[in-house]
């Protein structure tokens, strides 16, 4: 007993116990769902897919060691166009790649999907380069450039019609001294995926980045914050700033995580009518303002006679043919509403609809910004504000 109780041999017990663990692990199978790009091939000359075409939802398994090691380039499925000579509409099997021996195909959806193929047409789109990662400490990026600037895109003409640029990415990961790095040409869908049904030529370029010595700078807009609230029935239509937009200075890491910058709190209470007030901006760590901290907010304030809120399930219009909704986040929006007491009295939740407008929106996900012409309102009863303004749809095909 006394042998078991030792410190030399609980930690033996101990080290052994983990390494038979590990051990138990690295030969365990794990099931993950991947998404898995799709891969046009074999398409004719002078033809093109109209579809947005993204990824394939596959279920697979296999050594965690081995999933870790799986790649777009290794897993990927294949959509075999060798038998479309003409315009159409066609529904088409989709082709998995083989997988290491060590990492099994347990099912994917789709397993087919509906290809419109039209004419192709090509068009001349802008370059954007976008760093990723940030340089060191004390310096800062001042020029980028990407060679070339413009390439030639081919595809349908519905999908190039919304397509104003290409991009690349280059990263820049801790860099002190300007570099020149090999890129390649990328167009996406809505969702941020490749869109693989878009042909660019050339495929791939080179970008420039300029590294200096020195603090980065940046002009960043103000978001107003509040503090206290107005008396029922009133409401903030907007704020403006004067200025409108400051110009901030600091590390490169630090100014590449601001979206824009927040004010000192505007005071609300007791206010029933458009005010004007001084305020600051609100400086995160390592951000310094250039120039005198001291912003002009003017607040204008609308009165309504009176307001009521709901909570609505959006009703969707304009989906793509041959495709559903098959999911929403959120999956509800808050509205206020204002108008006469006497009829938000008798007003209820199916008087008031939300048509959110799916036009365009492609096969994955999409960000739908929302606006107040999509919602349907009785007479007399306005939109006064909603919130999220922007909702994340998921459209896959009809089964």
């Amino acid at each position: 007993m006394a042998l078991s109780t030792s410190p030399a041999v609980r930690v033996v017990l101990l080290i052994t116990a983990i390494l038979i663990w590990i051990n138990v692990y690295a030969l365990s199978y794990q099931t993950k769902v991947w998404a898995a790009p799709i891969v046009v091939s074999h398409l004719a000359p002078g033809l093109a897919v109209v579809n947005a075409v993204t990824t394939v939802e596959a279920k697979i398994s296999g050594r965690p060691s081995a999933l870790k090691k799986l790649t777009d380039t290794v897993f990927n499925f294949e959509l075999d166009l060798t038998k479309v000579i003409a315009p159409g509409r066609y529904s088409l099997a989709l082709i998995p790649s083989d997988l290491p021996a060590d990492v099994q195909l347990i099912g994917y959806s789709p397993e087919e999907i509906v290809v419109d193929i039209d004419v192709e047409v090509s068009k001349v789109v802008p370059v954007v380069l976008d760093t990723q990662g940030w340089v060191a400490d004390d310096y800062s990026i001042k020029q980028t450039r990407v060679v070339p600037d413009h390439v030639t895109i081919y595809g349908a003409a519905v999908l190039l019609d919304r397509i104003t640029q290409a991009s690349a990415n280059v990263k820049v990961d801790r860099r002190r001294e300007t570099f020149v790095a090999p890129v390649n040409f990328l167009v996406e869908s809505g969702s941020g995926s490749p869109l693989g049904a878009v042909r660019i030529s050339p495929p791939d370029g080179k970008a420039e980045v300029e590294i200096g010595a020195g603090a980065a700078v940046r002009n960043l807009g103000i978001k107003p914050s509040f503090s206290g609230e107005l008396p029922g029935g009133f409401w903030v239509r907007e704020v403006k700033f004067e200025p409108g937009v400051v110009l901030v200075s600091g590390t490169q890491q630090a100014l590449d995580q601001l979206a824009n910058l927040t004010s000192t709190p505007i005071q609300l209470g007791g206010h029933t009518s458009s005010f004007t007030d001084q305020v600051a901006v609100d400086l995160p760590s390592g951000v310094t303002l250039v120039g005198e901290n001291l912003i002009l907010a003017t607040v204008a304030i609308e009165s309504s006679q009176g307001t009521k809120q709901f909570t609505l399930v959006p009703q969707y219009i304009n989906v793509t043919e041959g495709f559903s909704v098959t999911a929403a986040s959120p999956a509800s929006v808050r509205v206020v509403l204002a108008g006469a007491p006497e009829t938000l009295k008798d007003l209820q939740r199916n008087d008031v609809v939300l048509h959110l407008n799916l036009q365009g929106a492609l096969s994955g996900a999409n960000m739908i910004t929302i606006d107040q012409g999509m919602f349907t309102t009785p007479r007399g009863v306005e939109v006064v504000s909603f919130a999220p303004e922007r909702l994340e749809v998921i459209l896959s095909r009809s089964q």
